[in-house]
């Protein structure tokens, strides 16, 4: 029985008439990951799969951009203040590896001057099974220069979730949602975001 069976058993152990929505997290913690999950990460690095994924989300995100191409596995998310994309895990591609690549979009965010703000995983009871959604939210430095006496919001804050569904991987949606503010200089545009991520 997998751990997520098993949790599911325990906590719901009988349906009631009515239907949970599943809209608030029976479990929420802080994501803790051991070291046998940081010493795969750190070798996952720089190897070829991880390579090939930001190549992927590098390719997709600008056919996508241009309505060149069409893959069932990426969708842009474009909206008045969002912007963002949603990558479907596909075969051929483990767990592990998966959780490898979330875990590291949310580095190289970091890297371009933000600061985690929190990174916690809920757990809610839904229909088909046990949704766990990871997340880690990012907010830009306060010790970045303004820009013209503006605050320097970078491309604004920024979440990148991770859908895992019964311990199997669904998707990942990154999104940034940019202050509107006036004290605040204009967002950086999201595809110089994509571009520093997928760089190899």
């Amino acid at each position: 029985m997998t751990f997520f069976n098993e949790l599911s058993n325990k906590l719901f152990p009988k349906k009631s008439t009515e239907t949970s929505t599943g809209s608030f997290p029976v479990v929420h913690e802080i994501i803790h990951r051991s070291q046998t999950y940081l010493n795969g990460y750190n070798a996952w690095k720089g190897g070829p799969v991880q390579q090939e994924s930001l190549e992927f989300i590098l390719a997709q995100f600008h056919n996508q951009l241009a309505e060149n191409d069409y893959s069932p596995l990426f969708s842009l998310v474009q909206a008045e203040t969002t912007r963002g994309f949603m990558l479907r895990a596909w075969q051929g591609l483990s767990g592990h590896e998966f959780s490898y690549l979330f875990d590291y979009l949310a580095e190289r965010v970091r890297d371009m001057g933000y600061t985690f703000y929190t990174s916690d995983r809920r757990l809610h009871d839904k229909e088909d099974g046990v949704l766990c959604i990871e997340r880690h939210y990012l907010k830009p430095s306060w010790r970045i220069a303004p820009i013209n006496g503006k605050i320097n919001q970078l491309s604004g804050n920024t979440t990148i979730e991770l859908h895992i569904l019964n311990n199997q991987m669904q998707h990942i949606k990154f999104v940034c949602q940019p202050y509107q503010d006036a004290k605040y200089h204009t967002a950086a545009p999201f595809a110089d975001m994509v571009c520093h991520i997928c760089k190899t």
